[in-house]
């Protein structure tokens, strides 16, 4: 008997965002049209050669946002979690605020703060 070449058929991609991100959506006024453009992306291309990438976190320019997500699997689903909405600074990348991010982290679980 031949395997069938797929474990699952009609994966659906689902997108889900952070607190921190949904913060970002406030504070740089992004219009709902905006945040579905940047769903509907990622949905339809959830990783691009384009991508920038630090650590698991992959950064893409959506729309004139730098958005910053990881893609994972729940169940049958493919979830693409944003983490971070921002305008691109070339002052202060989001590849640069990541890493600081991540260092941060490393040091507080380092130290059990």
């Amino acid at each position: 008997m031949d395997d069938p070449p797929f474990r699952h058929r009609g994966v659906q991609i689902l997108v889900d965002t952070t607190a921190t991100a949904e913060f970002d959506m406030q504070i740089y006024d992004i219009k709902p049209e905006t945040v579905k453009d940047i769903a509907l992306s990622l949905r339809a291309l959830p990783q691009s050669t384009k991508d920038r990438s630090v650590g698991n976190f992959l950064i893409r320019e959506i729309s004139g946002f730098d958005v910053a997500f990881i893609v994972g699997r729940a169940g049958r689903d493919v979830i693409i979690t944003i983490g971070r909405i921002r305008p691109p600074d070339t002052q202060e990348p989001t590849e640069l605020l990541l890493k600081y991010l991540n260092i941060g982290a490393i040091f507080r679980g380092a130290t059990g703060l």
